[in-house]
């Protein structure tokens, strides 16, 4: 790995996504002519990007281009954006950003020297270079004067992007902020993206292209734990927590559209840890704000839910519950299954096609990054060590109030245990950075485990409610087939049951390590 020790000069970039048509449309807007500081200008650009034939530059989550824009030519380094700030929201892209004019159309290997680039290429490795992918478009730029001190570069583009024998289109929006709060940048989506079709891109075209080259589809990623300390106020945290959540729900979106089961789920995980972040912090933030924001993340975590459920019935629950059972109603209740799933995965693909979801995410960021002091009570700028042990208090004792009786418990006091469990370990997941490991480890898991055996109950749960979903709206073959996955589901709920009890004191035992 390249060293990345080295300073970065930092771009911050919000990507919008607009069908071709919409162009006329998003450069006549007039959010963009109230704050630009002169006319825009349009220029043509055409950009090649180079690595080596093992993609050494890109494997190391670096890009190196030259583009040429008439007689110029810039040669550009971008490094993947580091982890975010405590100002961040995770929708703009922070990226690393070296530039210097160059005289043909290959990169200068001895202007490296200074980047983290320097100590991966060497001079000898200028004749492997080779084009990797090229982009050609039109780039339309207005420079923007917005609230505050913020200023803003917009530019749209419109063009291609070829790699190979294959190409896509590009029509795309950036806001790149130059200087001043994010936020600003964040509010101007939004007006955009009340008039437009405007949905957030999470793909630079390099990576596009890379993957296009590959035919790789997108690929699922996980939350980030944030990166906390001490010293850190309250609400920035909360922004830093708000930030990984955010920037996972929106960088899984190409793969769930995709398919990819890992992707829906790791949208549905980050919908839990949005929702989790606002109970966590819920003591502090302002309601009337909180409670739109938590009835979308609602609504939207029943859709994923929906598609992840059928995931788990189809590719694991059938097939475990089924075995080698070779009954005539078989091949029925097999295609009864997978046509819920494909109807689930069309109202998940509508679902990504419309505004909502990106008018979520940036409505959230231009919260969390409201400067007016929206987010709540003055204890959010107290330092996060004083306000970390009573928020963690207040998830905890909800899960030992759920919890009373728990040998008693069933159905949805059950359920609603394992949500109010579920909410305590992300919370614990988030601030666990505060405290020392070995406090933390012990408490995490015996908190993991008793979630298991919550989670086998419930999954065995949703299995019966899907099978006998399939027995009232499909033909009545499939009977047997339904009783067969309820027979299997009640032994796989009473094998999780039976330990529960001494889980349940075992978690109870354990030492806050907050405390």
């Amino acid at each position: 790995m390249a060293d990345q020790t080295k300073r970065e000069p930092l771009e911050v970039e919000l990507k919008l996504l607009f069908p071709p048509e919409a162009r006329s449309h998003v450069e006549a807007h007039p959010a963009l002519a109230a704050a630009a500081t002169a006319p825009p200008r349009a220029e043509r650009l055409v950009t090649t990007y180079f690595d080596t034939p093992d993609h050494r530059i890109a494997g190391n989550g670096f890009t190196l281009r030259v583009r040429r824009a008439g007689d110029k030519a810039i040669q550009t380094v971008k490094s993947d954006g580091p982890a975010p700030k405590a100002e961040d929201t995770g929708l703009a892209r922070r990226r690393g950003e070296w530039e210097w004019p160059v005289a043909g159309d290959r990169p200068d290997l001895h202007l490296l020297s200074d980047t983290p680039l320097g100590g991966l290429l060497s001079n000898d490795t200028a004749g492997q270079l080779a084009p990797v992918l090229t982009t050609e478009v039109t780039r339309t730029k207005w420079q923007l004067r917005l609230e505050g001190s913020s200023g803003v570069e917009a530019a749209v583009d419109f063009g291609c992007l070829r790699t190979g024998g294959a190409e896509e289109a590009i029509h795309e929006l950036e806001l790149e902020l130059k200087q001043g709060p994010v936020g600003p940048l964040y509010r101007l989506a939004l007006v955009l993206q009340a008039d437009l079709p405007l949905r957030i891109g999470v793909e630079s075209k390099a990576g596009r292209g890379y993957r296009l080259a590959s035919g790789r589809l997108p690929e699922p990623i996980k939350t980030r734990d944030p990166v906390l300390n001490a010293d850190f106020a309250a609400e920035d945290a909360f922004r830093r927590i708000l930030g990984c959540a955010l920037d996972a729900l929106i960088g899984n979106q190409p793969a769930a559209a995709a398919g990819a089961i890992e992707g829906v789920h790791q949208m549905r995980v980050a919908v839990r840890r949005l929702r989790t972040a606002l109970v966590l912090f819920g003591p502090h933030l302002e309601p009337h704000a909180v409670a739109p924001f938590n009835d979308e993340l609602q609504r939207l975590g029943r859709l994923l839910g929906e598609h992840r459920d059928w995931d788990v019935f189809c590719r694991e629950t059938l097939p475990a519950a089924l075995g080698g059972t070779a009954g005539h109603w078989r091949p029925a209740l097999m295609r009864a299954a997978q046509s819920e799933r494909e109807s689930a995965h069309a109202r998940l693909e509508q679902e990504f096609a419309g505004p909502a979801l990106t008018r979520l995410a940036l409505a959230l960021a231009a919260w969390a990054d409201d400067e007016s002091r929206v987010l709540g009570g003055e204890k959010l700028r107290a330092p996060l060590s004083d306000v970390a042990p009573a928020l963690l208090d207040g998830v905890a004792r909800k899960v030992a109030k759920r919890g009373r009786h728990i040998g008693r418990l069933v159905g949805t006091d059950l359920h609603d245990l394992r949500k109010s469990l579920k909410k305590l370990r992300y919370s614990v997941d988030d601030l666990a950075g505060l405290y020392p490991p070995d406090r933390v480890s012990p408490y995490l898991k015996r908190c993991k485990h008793l979630q298991a055996l919550l989670g086998e109950i419930n999954d065995a749960a949703v299995a019966v409610t899907l099978a006998e979903q399939l027995g009232r709206t499909h033909p009545l073959e499939i009977v047997p087939g339904v009783a067969a996955v309820a027979i299997w589901s009640e032994g796989r709920r009473a094998e999780a049951a039976d330990p529960i009890p001494d889980a349940w004191d075992e978690f109870r035992d354990a030492a806050p390590f907050w405390r």
